[in-house]
């Protein structure tokens, strides 16, 4: 298919042929570059990035990114797919004189601007909102080729501590939010405002979990 985009995501690891079939040009071997192999695995629309090892913590990853089909060797506790779909973190700058009403703008409008950048789609952001300390706006893409657009919703919102807040995917056509989450987190990992980032299942967030994962995969 010679799409690109597994090699996106791991451009230190991995590379392709004249034909444009990709391959690994290196194996990971921090907790970064297997970060990067994951998300190139789940990149590979077509399933033609394969996980060989046999390490427990990646596999039960791989699972729960849904990706289980993609492995060599199975768990035989292998675990059920899921998505984190909200995070919180910590958010502020040296200037401490900015409102939480001011955050919610710059944080929502930030992240609706990161999404429409190029190489993240085909998309276009509209319905961005404010009401008091929050914000909201839609994803909305595919409307020239199916017959109705597919739209995910981020939601931002302030959480009890002071200068925390959370952002919430959802969608209504049932498809998974895992990219968009995968999408927000590199969003929230390029800018130094945006500290100690937790994600969250739906499961965890409504049972009142704070306790989350430092990435949504």
């Amino acid at each position: 298919m010679s799409c690109g985009a597994p090699e996106m995501h791991s451009p230190s690891l991995m590379s392709h042929d004249a034909t444009g079939h990709c391959f690994f040009t290196l194996q990971p071997t921090t907790a970064e570059e297997t970060n990067q192999a994951l998300v190139s695995t789940w990149a590979s629309c077509c399933g033609a990035v394969r996980y060989g090892g046999k390490d427990r913590e990646t596999l039960i990853r791989l699972a729960e990114m849904g990706l289980a089909e993609q492995c060599d060797f199975r768990l035989k506790d292998e675990p059920e797919p899921l998505t984190r779909s909200s995070v919180i973190f910590e958010f502020g700058d040296s200037d401490t004189t900015t409102t939480g009403a001011a955050n919610v703008q710059v944080i929502t409008k930030y992240l609706a601007g990161f999404l429409e950048k190029p190489g993240h789609g085909d998309g276009r952001v509209h319905s961005l909102r404010f009401s008091g300390l929050n914000g909201s706006f839609v994803y909305e893409w595919g409307g020239g080729v199916l017959p109705d657009p597919c739209r995910a919703t981020f939601c931002v919102e302030p959480q009890p501590q002071q200068g925390h807040w959370a952002v919430h995917i959802t969608r209504k056509d049932g498809h998974s939010k895992r990219g968009f989450a995968i999408s927000i987190h590199v969003a929230l990992q390029q800018d130094a405002r945006f500290r100690a980032i937790q994600w969250f299942t739906d499961d965890e967030w409504n049972a009142g979990s704070r306790n989350g994962r430092s990435l949504p995969y």
